[in-house]
């Protein structure tokens, strides 16, 4: 046995006992405890029978324009501090370049494949007794980007197709590079800088023209908001997220839902009805839809209105310590449309 075999045999005992002193304890907790990424994780049981771990193989996009012949999934997707699932059926995958987009009533997102390395699929065996099934996606870093899981109204022979049309015939073996942190220099603006910046801000025709915007100026978007303060963007109070979600649930205001990370967003639509606080988590725990945010790790939550074409687009922006986006918040609506009086009311009254 090798160094690197008797490493992995290592990680696989020191996780095999967190299971056992808390089985409640996620991968992802285990990872963080562990100081391994998840993937690492993963792949120590590569040999094992259950659960089965297989690499898939070709470009992540070509798996994830199948998926929609899995029928009803669930999609998850999540950064640090913010866990956002969402049930239904994948629609068609349309590609530009690098970038993805799926855009159903169910399943909505935006994919950066240049972010996406590698792709597993996992079958394991549940503790009542029925197997999991689940396709899981993760950068170079062996972070999760994105995970497909599978339930009673999944199409379970699909997913055998899909697998065995993917999977490597041969042994291989996965290469995880280690993340170095690196601190992000900013320009500090001049003011002509900043007053040609409000200025392009007011005459935003959409909100997607923000990223661009950004991009010009060389600001990141928590800069924006501070430089912005008091004539787009206005600091809000933590609680207020769980208030704007209590009220949206009890007045039924119809919101948008953004969850980030590098590789993807990750969109909900519609009504939110269940929220629950537990712990450190605020959660929407919905039929189809549950959010899971970490309440403790907000470090700063913003209102940010965007002028375009249609009319003002209000938001609510929540960041972390690292100035890290962790979800945003919008009232529902369609390009071409004004922002729903609803939404208006909803963040007036907090």
């Amino acid at each position: 046995m090798n160094k690197e075999q008797e490493r992995e045999l290592s990680l696989k005992e020191r996780w095999n006992e967190l299971k056992l002193e808390n089985q409640k304890l996620r991968i992802k907790d285990c990872a963080e405890l562990l100081k391994v990424s998840e993937l690492e994780l993963i792949l120590t049981d590569i040999d094992s029978e259950d659960p089965q771990v297989i690499i898939l193989k070709e470009k992540p996009s070509d798996i994830i324009a199948q998926v929609k012949n899995l029928g009803y999934v669930m999609a998850l997707s999540r950064n640090e501090f913010c866990v956002h699932e969402r049930k239904g059926v994948y629609g068609e995958l349309s590609l530009m370049g690098q970038m993805g987009l799926i855009a159903g009533e169910d399943i909505d997102l935006r994919i950066f494949f240049s972010e996406w390395k590698y792709s597993l699929a996992i079958i394991e065996a549940n503790t009542d007794g029925n197997t999991k099934r689940s396709l899981q996606f993760f950068n170079k870093y062996g972070t999760a980007i994105h995970k497909i899981h599978l339930n009673n109204k999944s199409d379970i022979n699909a997913f055998d197709d899909l697998v065995e049309n993917f999977r490597f015939t041969s042994k291989i073996k996965l290469v995880v590079e280690q993340k170095i942190k690196q601190e992000i220099i900013l320009n500090n603006p001049i003011q002509t800088e900043v007053d040609g910046f409000l200025q392009a801000w007011s005459e935003l025709k959409d909100t997607h023209e923000f990223f661009g915007l950004l991009r010009k100026y060389n600001i990141n978007r928590l800069q924006s908001m501070k430089l912005a303060e008091g004539k787009f963007t206005k600091r809000m109070k933590v609680e207020d997220i769980r208030i704007l979600l209590e009220k949206a649930s009890e007045k039924e205001v119809s919101i948008m839902v953004f969850n980030y990370n590098p590789g993807i967003v990750q969109i909900h639509t519609g009504l939110v009805h269940n929220i629950k606080i537990l712990g450190p988590w605020v959660n929407i725990m919905d039929e189809e839809f549950n959010l899971h945010l970490r309440e403790d790790k907000i470090s700063q939550v913003w209102w940010v209105n965007k002028p375009t074409i249609d009319g003002d687009v209000q938001s609510i922006e929540v960041y972390d310590e690292e100035d890290e986006l962790i979800v945003q918040f919008f009232g529902k609506r369609k390009p071409g449309s004004p922002e729903s009086e609803d939404w208006r009311a909803l963040l007036a009254s907090l």
